[in-house]
């Protein structure tokens, strides 16, 4: 007598996103260490530049070999986060309202942020030829 088998039901695609080609895997994981201060540093660089992951921030600077003076989407959404929080600030200060202290470190970040993304773009802008 022969044992019954169970007979496998094939289950179909439910769907989800294609896995990626095989070079195109992150598979290889690379340890690095740093000392507190140098890893609280590049927490705050990812979180400035619109990353959400230090790993993600390292990943693209340090495969992009024009890390220095590539403007990021990143780059992109900090200012317009700051151009939204600029007009909230303007338009309770032109209606009389007191401001709170957080609004003052505010204005030095995006002054700071801005001069960054404006040397960045200088730089790019010099390197290229405009279009006609």
């Amino acid at each position: 007598m022969q044992p019954i088998r169970k007979v496998k039901k094939q289950v179909k695609n439910r769907g989800g996103r294609p896995p990626k080609a095989p070079e195109n895997r992150k598979t290889v994981v690379i340890k690095l260490r740093f000392t507190p201060a140098q890893a609280e540093s590049i927490k705050q660089q990812a979180v400035d530049k619109g990353f959400k992951f230090a790993a993600t921030f390292l990943c693209k600077a340090l495969s992009n070999r024009n890390s220095q003076g590539a403007i990021t989407p990143g780059d992109l959404m900090t200012i317009s986060k700051l151009a939204r929080n600029s007009d909230i600030a303007v338009a309770h200060l032109e209606a009389g309202d007191d401001y709170p202290r957080e609004w003052v470190d505010q204005a030095k970040l995006t002054a700071k942020i801005v001069g960054e993304f404006s040397q960045r773009l200088n730089k790019l802008m010099a390197s290229k030829r405009p279009s006609k």
